[in-house]
């Protein structure tokens, strides 16, 4: 907590005495941070780019299989999600400890580990759901690589996500009780899978084309030229 805390300050102190503009990577993002700028400067919300040609969907076999991918597993946030969660296989990709894996008694959830990021692809599109289980995400990489790979996003709308899945997922309301999402909340999430599940050859959630339309390097890259360079 010390170190989170020193970190936070030399943020503040940055942003406020020494940058000259400000990027962030989500509308959440700027709302959590812009409170502690003391002085006024030109800021704007530019958001992560995906590759587009390296994560690309594919038509593998696909099964009732759900996916998450998360570079470390240790909240209880998560382990409420995946024990919560427990009519579906569920693929989870990360770093986890044996200790957190020892709270997450759901049979159904089956670890990696850690993975190398060329096989990511292979294992977004043998899956035919991406679930967010990171608490109030600021802008993942891992949603807008599912996305870039067409699969539909699920998860609570919280953090950035409402922001980056739009029409490429169903979202679910979050309420929170000591920390972790209520056990309302994680019926509602358990409903909204069923009913995609039960119904997805009738939906359409094109999260492609929302990766094409706003996510992609090329336009990223010249969101970033465009503040940096050629506004004054």
């Amino acid at each position: 907590l010390l170190l989170a805390l020193i970190r936070k300050i030399i943020v503040i102190i940055i942003a406020n005495f020494f940058a000259q503009k400000i990027i962030y990577q989500s509308q959440f993002i700027k709302k959590q941070w812009s409170k502690f700028l003391i002085f006024k400067k030109e800021t704007k919300v530019i958001y992560n780019g995906v590759d587009e040609f390296f994560f690309l969907p594919k038509l593998l076999s696909q099964t009732n299989h759900i996916i998450c991918v998360e570079g470390e597993i240790n909240s209880p946030y998560a382990i409420k999600i995946l024990n919560g969660i427990k009519n579906y296989k569920i693929t989870v990709v990360g770093k986890i400890s044996n200790e957190i894996k020892n709270k997450i008694i759901n049979e159904n959830v089956i670890f990696t580990g850690k993975i190398d990021s060329k096989k990511i692809v292979e294992y977004l599109n043998s899956h035919k759901v991406y679930l967010c289980i990171e608490e109030d995400p600021p802008c993942p990489n891992s949603v807008l690589e599912a996305m870039s790979c067409d699969l539909p996003i699920f998860g609570f709308n919280s953090g950035s996500l409402n922001e980056l899945v739009g029409y490429s997922g169903i979202l679910t309301d979050l309420c929170v009780e000591n920390n972790t999402p209520s056990n309302s909340s994680i019926k509602m999430l358990n409903n909204d899978l069923f009913n995609f599940f039960e119904n997805c050859e009738k939906l359409e959630f094109n999260s492609r084309e929302r990766v094409l339309e706003n996510f992609t390097f090329q336009k990223i890259f010249n969101e970033y030229l465009d503040f940096i360079i050629y506004s004054k």
